[in-house]
């Protein structure tokens, strides 16, 4: 497995491209944005790109996704509760994404269990940043969104943003072994361990038990 990872310009969110040599298959995951080292990539290795998959829907996480759904013909994933998300979204961003806001339409909308992806993603539900915030599980690695950061975590105060349900989402993460990798939303890569080690929220809810 071959993870890429692209820095968007504009709000600095982290975009993966996850390829697989032995199948060919390539997953996209929170596209904020066209990404041409992506395009040049899928290319160069004859990669078909099976899914894009969104963490949540807020805009610096989405606004690529309806370009690659309309080149590569890919499905939008993104979970039921992050219905009332995406329409705030496109409805508050509508001059930033102009004409490229008619293609962000999920094609598939899943909850936890569900299996996803060409790649056999499994989804965590970890609401707290929004409603349907997710971490997604590929083997020892998480792409975490905007849930869990290195030494920090999302924000709760934004729209169907909540505290109980974040503390809730963070334990649920840290049953998890402490070294799974996370590739978060935004900021450097970590480890479950390294988490609860030094990131002073999680130790913080770690303390309640």
């Amino acid at each position: 497995m071959q993870i890429r990872t692209a820095l968007g310009a504009y709000f600095g969110e982290n975009s993966y491209l996850v390829s697989d040599e032995a199948t060919k298959q390539a997953i996209l995951i929170d596209p904020g944005a066209r990404i041409t080292s992506f395009d040049h990539y899928l290319e160069e290795e004859k990669l078909t790109l099976t899914d894009i998959l969104l963490t949540h829907a807020h805009v610096d996480h989405i606004s690529g996704a309806g370009y690659y759904h309309r080149e590569y013909d890919a499905p939008i994933w993104l979970h039921k509760k992050e219905k009332d998300v995406l329409a705030n979204t496109l409805r508050q961003y509508a001059d930033l994404l102009g004409d490229q806001a008619r293609d962000i339409r999920p094609s598939r909308w899943f909850v936890e269990g569900d299996n996803i992806s060409s790649l056999s993603l499994s989804a965590i539900e970890t609401p707290g940043h929004t409603q349907g915030s997710v971490v997604f599980q590929l083997g020892e690695v998480l792409f975490t969104g905007d849930t869990l950061f290195r030494g920090s975590i999302g924000r709760m105060d934004l729209f169907t943003g909540d505290e109980g349900q974040m503390l809730a989402s963070l334990k649920k993460l840290f049953t998890l072994s402490e070294n799974r990798m996370i590739y978060p939303g935004h900021g450097e890569t970590t480890t479950i361990e390294e988490e609860k080690r030094w990131n002073p929220y999680v130790r913080a809810v770690l303390e309640q038990e």
